[in-house]
């Protein structure tokens, strides 16, 4: 087993590729090493974020963690790129918050958290873009034991 935290970003990776309309493969913990000239965007990749204690006692710690989640995509224009995004962002939304609990025992709750502001860059022909989406995970663990 991993980390109670590593299976959340798992869990969300399955939800959104098992949404229909998701239009894009899902790369878990991936920016960096995404490469267009593989042709792997668009793409949607779940993030770890922080991850804060919000109670602990002697048997279990429940914690918060912010569940970062990247689409990338590229168009002709930056109307039809703003238009996907928010595709996209639609189909995530569905799949992370039509259960709560990511269908993990442990998961308490899934809640949204905003949208940074999305990115373009036009130095490759199309008009490419970023727009990352934040949730809340509250999960708990046992004292003793991460897994």
């Amino acid at each position: 087993m991993t980390h109670r935290a590593e299976q959340v970003i798992q869990a969300a990776a399955s939800k959104i590729s098992a949404q229909t309309d998701v239009g894009a493969p899902v790369y878990p913990h991936r920016v960096l090493s995404l490469s267009d000239e593989d042709q792997e965007i668009p793409a949607i990749c779940p993030l770890q974020g922080a991850d804060e204690p919000l109670e602990w006692n002697f048997a279990f710690i429940d914690s918060e963690l912010e569940l970062r989640v990247a689409a990338y995509a590229k168009k002709a224009t930056e109307v039809e790129l703003a238009a996907e995004l928010a595709r996209m962002r639609a189909a995530i939304h569905r799949a992370l918050l039509s259960d709560p609990t990511l269908g993990l025992a442990f998961v308490l709750s899934t809640t949204y958290r905003g949208a940074s502001e999305p990115e373009k860059d036009t130095s490759g022909g199309l008009v490419a873009g970023k727009h990352e989406f934040l949730f809340a995970v509250q999960y708990r663990m046992n004292t003793t034991d991460p897994e």
